[in-house]
């Protein structure tokens, strides 16, 4: 593997772990019923439906570069790990900071941040 296709792989890598780790936190959300007091009513459910959506955007552009630019075996090794270890991620952030408001936005931040560096990886 050469060192062009490391930093792809790396970022592809970090992608499924930070994907990984907000699929928890978004299946801690539902039913609605469970959420916290702070993403209860409208504003709450948009934030809960926004990190869904980031979530998606943030898997499918993982998917889109490990096709473009990685070799099948390194991709699968590091999509494996980064799902094993995307829930010991969830849990090490505080309870306070990952179950409410604050939380979920910077959560949909980080990964439409980090689709959009993935979308810089792929070619053409």
């Amino acid at each position: 593997m050469s060192w062009a296709e490391t930093v792809p792989l790396a970022c592809f890598a970090a992608a499924v772990l930070i994907g990984s780790a907000a699929a928890v936190q978004l299946a801690g959300f539902f039913p609605a019923a469970h959420r916290p007091a702070s993403l209860t009513g409208i504003g709450g459910g948009a934030l809960v439906v926004l990190l869904a959506g980031s979530v998606v955007m943030l898997l499918v552009a993982a998917l889109w570069l490990a096709v473009a630019r990685l070799p099948w075996p390194p991709a699968v090794i590091a999509a494996g790990v980064a799902v094993l270890f995307g829930p010991l991620l969830f849990q090490s952030v505080p309870a306070p900071l990952r179950d409410g408001c604050a939380g979920a936005a910077l959560s949909a931040v980080l990964n439409l941040i980090l689709a959009v560096v993935l979308a810089a990886h792929i070619p053409g």
